[in-house]
Formats: C-alpha cells, sequence, structure tokens
C-alpha cells in the first residue's frame, strides 16, 4: 500500500518506475513460517489456517500456506486432511525437522513441490482403522530433498493395521538417506515402526544408504529401476524387500545387509539387480543369500563382495569394478558371463562353485579349486582359464572349453561331460581324474591329436571320448580308483616311449576291474604300438595293494608266486600289429608314485604279451618250478636212464650167446 503511494507521488521517468519496482519486490520476500502446534486428530495444517501462525510466537493469525512462504515444522507435527481426495501443500518449501513429521491422512494424491527432510525426520501414512479401515493407501508426491542424515518413511504406525501402502512419487535427491522405521525418540506424536510397503516409484538420486528395516510384515518396494541408483540399500528385516512388476533391471548403488533377497517381482517375474553403478562407485558387502530366477550385473568402479551363500539361477556379469567372491556358494547356480563387452574383474578367496562359465574374457582361479557346472546346464567357455588352482567339472551339462587354458591345478570330471575343442587345452593340468559316469570328449580338439603330456596324468573310471582322434600316451595312465576300469570310446591310443601305466593289483584272481586296473578301449578304437622301440620302452609300474578305501601297499590277495598268471592291460576288439616284448619295462620296484609290487615272487618273472587272439595286451607272470618237483624230476629221470641203460646192456649180452 505504502509503495503504490510513493509511485503515484514520483516523479515518471523509467528511472522512478525501476525503483518502484525493486521496492515492491524487496517487500515481497519469501517468508518462513513456523508451526506452533501439532495437528490434532481431525485438523490439519497442510491446507488450513490452523497452526501456522503469523508473528511465530503461538498467538498470532492463522494462515493457511501461501505460494512464495516457506514453512517448518519447528517442534511440532503436521498433519494432511482426512479423505479420499488429493490435496497439495501451496507453499514454496515444507521443512520436517529433526523428530518431527508429516503424517498422510488422505487416500488420494498429497503433493508437496519441495519437502525438506531434515535427520530424523519421518513422512508417515497413517490411517487407523478408525478413519479410512485396513490396508489403505497413500501417495505423496513432488520433490523430496534429504539433505544429510536419515529420515524416515512409514507405511502406518504399531497402532495400524498393516497392509498399509504408502507410495512415494516424489523424486527424492540429497546427501542424505532414509530407511522404514523410527529409531529415534520423538515428540510431537507417536510415530513407530512401519507395519506395511513403503514404494519408491520415482527415480531418485540421493546418495545416503537406503534400509528397509522396521518390524515383522513390513518392506521396502522399488517401483522404480533408479529408486536407489546411488544408494547402497540395505535389508534388515525378513522379507524386507519387493520389486515392483515389468521393470526388470533395479540399478543399487550398493547392496548390504545380511537378509534373503528374492530375485523375482510382485508378477513374479524373474529381476536383475545391477549393483554399484551409482555416482559414488560404493564399494559393499552383502551376507544374505539371493534366491530366484533373477541374475547379478556388477558395475561402477568400486568391490561387491558377496560374503552369503546364495541359490539364483539368473546369470551373472562383471560389466566394471570388481566382484569378490567370499562364500564357495555365492554363484553356486548362477552361469558366471565373461562377456567381451564387460570390462570388470571377480576374485575368489577360497574354492568356489559356479553354476557354469560362458564367454570370452580370461578368468583368474586365484589359487582356488572352480567347481563348474552345477546348474546343470551346458556352456561354451573360450576365454583363458588361469591360475594355480583347478577345475572341477559338475552337474549333468556340458561345459567346452575352446581356448588354451593356463591353470596348473588338477582336472576332475565329477560329472557330466568335460568337452575340449578348437585349439582348446588343458595340458598344463598335471592330474585328469574322470569319475564313473562322467566324460573327457576330445573329438573336437583341432588338429586331430590330443596328447597326455609327459607331466599329466589320466586316470579314474569314466570315458575319454576320443573318436576319429589319435591320444598320444606321453604320461601316466592310472586307470580305476583303487582299482578299475577306464575306458577310450573310438579314437587310437598310441603309447608313447617314456611313457607310464601305473598297474594296481587287489586280487590277482579277481575280474578286470574289480581285482586289477585295466584299460578298455570301446567303439572300434585301436592300441598303436608304433611309437615304441626296444630302445624306447613303455614303463608298467606295479603296485601290489592289500586293502582299499583308502589303498594300502602291501600283498595282493591270491598271488603266491608258483602260479602262473595274466592280467589284461589293454583291451581292444581289433588284432594289435608291430608287437614285441621288448618294447615294455615292468618295474616292480616303487616308481613314478607308485610303492611297487610287495609279493614273493619266488623267482618268477613278469612279462607283457598278446592274449585273446592277439586283440589285448596282457601283463603275464611265468612262475618256476618249485625246487622239491624238480629234483623228483630229475631223480626220475636218472632212474629211468639207469634202467633203460641196464635193460640194453642185457640185450646184448644174451645176443652174445
Amino acid at each position: 500500500m505504502n509503495t503504490n503511494l510513493l509511485c503515484k507521488a514520483a516523479f515518471v521517468s523509467a528511472f522512478s518506475i525501476a525503483v518502484c519496482g525493486i521496492e515492491s519486490r524487496g517487500l515481497q520476500a519469501q517468508t518462513n513460517f513456523v508451526l506452533q502446534a501439532s495437528d490434532g486428530s481431525g485438523v490439519s495444517s497442510f491446507s488450513n489456517a490452523v497452526n501456522f501462525r503469523t508473528g511465530n510466537t503461538g498467538t498470532g493469525t492463522a494462515v493457511a500456506p501461501v505460494a512464495g512462504n516457506t514453512y517448518q515444522t519447528g517442534a511440532f507435527r503436521i498433519r494432511t486432511i482426512a479423505g479420499t481426495g488429493n490435496s497439495t501443500f501451496a507453499g514454496t518449501s515444507l521443512e520436517i525437522q529433526a523428530g518431527l513429521g508429516i503424517r498422510i491422512k488422505n487416500t488420494g494424491t498429497n503433493t508437496v513441490n519441495s519437502l525438506i527432510v531434515a535427520n530424523q525426520g519421518i513422512v508417515e501414512l497413517s490411517q487407523p482403522n478408525s478413519v479410512n479401515g485396513a490396508g489403505s493407501i497413500g501417495t505423496l508426491a513432488g520433490a523430496i530433498s534429504l539433505p544429510s542424515g536419515t529420515a524416515t518413511f512409514l507405511a502406518g504406525n504399531s497402532t495400524d493395521s498393516a497392509l498399509h501402502v504408502f507410495t512415494v512419487n516424489s523424486t527424492i535427491s540429497g546427501s542424505g538417506g532414509l530407511n522404514t522405521a523410527n529409531n529415534v525418540s520423538l515428540g510431537g506424536g507417536p510415530f513407530a515402526n512401519s507395519v506395511g510397503t513403503v514404494i519408491l516409484a520415482g527415480s531418485n538420486s540421493f546418495t545416503g544408504g537406503a534400509e528397509s528395516n522396521g518390524v515383522a510384515g513390513s518392506r521396502l518396494l522399488l517401483g522404480n529401476a533408479n529408486a536407489v541408483r546411488n544408494s547402497t540399500l540395505t535389508v534388515s528385516i525378513a522379507g524386507g524387500l519387493a520389486f515392483g512388476s515389468g521393470i526388470g533391471t533395479f540399478n543399487l548403488g550398493g547392496l548390504s545387509g545380511t537378509q534373503n533377497i528374492v530375485l523375482t517381482d510382485t508378477a513374479s517375474a524373474a529381476v536383475t539387480l545391477n549393483i554399484g553403478g551409482g555416482i559414488n562407485n560404493n564399494s559393499s558387502t552383502y551376507g544374505g543369500s539371493l534366491s530366484g530366477a533373477g541374475g547379478l550385473t556388477k558395475s561402477g568402479t568400486g568391490t561387491l563382495t558377496l560374503s552369503g551363500s546364495s541359490s539364483f539361477t539368473g546369470g551373472t556379469r562383471i560389466s566394471s569394478g570388481t566382484l569378490a567372491i567370499g562364500n564357495a556358494n555365492a554363484l553356486t547356480n548362477s552361469t558366471l558371463d565373461m562377456n567381451s563387452g564387460d570390462s570388470g574383474s571377480i576374485t575368489f578367496s577360497q574354492a568356489s562353485n559356479l553354476g557354469g562359465l560362458t564367454g570370452s574374457r580370461s578368468l583368474a582361479n586365484n589359487g582356488n579349486m572352480l567347481t563348474i557346472g552345477g546348474n546343470n546346464a551346458s556352456t561354451t567357455y573360450s576365454g583363458i582359464l588361469s591360475g594355480a588352482g583347478g577345475l572341477t567339472k559338475s552337474g549333468t551339462g556340458t561345459l567346452t572349453l575352446s581356448n588354451v587354458g593356463t591353470y596348473g591345478g588338477i582336472t576332475n570330471v565329477i560329472n557330466g561331460l568335460l568337452a575340449i575343442s578348437g585349439s582348446g587345452s588343458i595340458a598344463n593340468s598335471p592330474l585328469i581324474s574322470l569319475a564313473s559316469g562322467a566324460s573327457l570328449s576330445v573329438t573336437g580338439v583341432t588338429p586331430s591329436i590330443f596328447q597326455l603330456a609327459a607331466a599329466q596324468t589320466l586316470s579314474g573310471n569314466g570315458t575319454l571320448l576320443a573318436a576319429g582322434k589319435t591320444v598320444e600316451a606321453a604320461g601316466t595312465i592310472s586307470a580305476g580308483n583303487s582299482p578299475g576300469i577306464l575306458t577310450q570310446n573310438g579314437g587310437t591310443l598310441t603309447l608313447v616311449g617314456g611313457g607310464n601305466f601305473n598297474f594296481q593289483i587287489l586280487d590277482a584272481d579277481g575280474a578286470a576291474g574289480i581285482g586289477y586296473d585295466t584299460y578298455s578301449l570301446t567303439n572300434s578304437a585301436a592300441l598303436s604300438l608304433a611309437s615304441l622301440s626296444v630302445a624306447n620302452t613303455y614303463n608298467i609300474n606295479l603296485w601290489s595293494l592289500s586293502s582299499t578305501g583308502p589303498d594300502v601297499s602291501g600283498n595282493a590277495l591270491n598271488f603266491d608266486g608258483l602260479t602262473n598268471k595274466s592280467w589284461t592291460l589293454f583291451s581292444t576288439n581289433s588284432v594289435i600289429t608291430g608287437f614285441d616284448p621288448g618294447f615294455f619295462s615292468i618295474n616292480t620296484g616303487s616308481s613314478n608314485g607308485t610303492s611297487g609290487f610287495s609279493n614273493n615272487l619266488n623267482g618268477g618273472a613278469f612279462s607283457v604279451g598278446l592274449t585273446d587272439g592277439g586283440t589285448d595286451l596282457s601283463l603275464n607272470f611265468v612262475a618256476v618250478p618249485e625246487p622239491s618237483t624238480f629234483v623228483l624230476l630229475v631223480v626220475a629221470g636218472g632212474a629211468s636212464g639207469l634202467y633203460r641203460r641196464s635193460r640194453a646192456k642185457r640185450l646184448r649180452h644174451d645176443s652174445s650167446n
């Protein structure tokens, strides 16, 4: 009013008009109003002239919020109107201060264009049975700022029925965080733990933590892919996290806590967690269990450590940063995809189980045994598997290795099929063990030769698939498992000079594969001796056992050194050509890891020969007759000679007479 009078009296000029404009704007500067009392039941200062008063003394004129002014709760609580319609806070901003809160009573959409929630401030949906009944809903819209600390968002409280659903459509920003349980001593009225569902439906950028906590039955539901994209999410209550349907991938700044998470949405569809890609590149540790059909992607430059045992069946990728496996079963049912489009790494702190392995990037085992295949899927890995640790193939599927593996640990095939294809190789693995029913396939290797190197051992009761290939046995064959049968299906087995067959005998009269070791060549597989000569022999290292489980070296059963014996070393279905017994060196003492043959030979000797029509290569023992028998034969022979000479003499005497 005064401004208008001054302007009317002044000399009208461009200068005077500008001055009047400056004065007018200065008098209309925003004014901060502080709530003077807590809103009671049925009372609302949200859009009515009740407890916001001029003078901020509690005695001034009540003024409804209007645009251009900012508002604070002070030491009190504010309520929205109760009902089913929508309502809007007209002020420029509303600040919920520490220890105080705003209670949403309206089942419609309540909009605050700029809601500031200080550390320990509370935003609550509370509609007790006496107002709107159990299972009520409410929505908050606008923009929310979390300047620092932790704000609390509640869907109902301990005085309400459960099943409340509080949807926060607001976009949330700031360096503060939020949770779903009240852990502070409050003034201004009763607030308590959430008993319903808080839905974060906006694309948010706040960087503080997000924690789902409270009482049983409460939960935080992510209703937007970016609801916590820059925040480390902590789940502190069983069943405390849910995922909105139709979204698929949820971006988390980090993940922590020990409570379990199911990677399916509210419509039972699989979801993927993309963790660590927020603006802070958070590092976090999650100790709970991930289950369900969903998957996991590590992004950002930080480290995500999985220290819990999980069972989720979706894939795992490391887009960037580091995925640290802190539990042997963290990925036990998940296929690890070393995708060429990714750049992140994975580390193992102990022997670990992978559901499967695919991709083309290198993978280091960090000196640990990796067991791959537990999800029974068939996968192909074309990267380089490296490290001092080994590889165990599990599950019923096929793991195909199509690149040169440089890992230096043992290779166990305990189930399914391990296939080597193309230029693939496991030549640095000192021991290849094939369990009964499991197989190693070399049918896909190029060129057509698979070499068992001099420093390698092939053992077990499984099957080597080699159709169309030549297996050069320059290393050690240790058939069976105290003892047993090692089978080659197809192809040709070429014995190389200097190679070894570690041959165990438990029962000299036992069957092949039960009493003693044997190598069975089936499906037209052939045995070649073309690489051997008298100067370049193949070693047969004998090892007698008194018992097994574990192996105990000692005298084999049913061997007395006085009886001829024969055992099949290699059985085939075709005639073995080019055989010479001088091509083989038989070692009865400790050799190549064996403990030798301890039974008394009584002067007998071992040799290698052909049996079964020349199709089998066998170890033979030829006994020396007992001395008493030899003496009797000599005496009998001598007596017979004396008799013959005496009779001849008599005949000559008779004829002369």
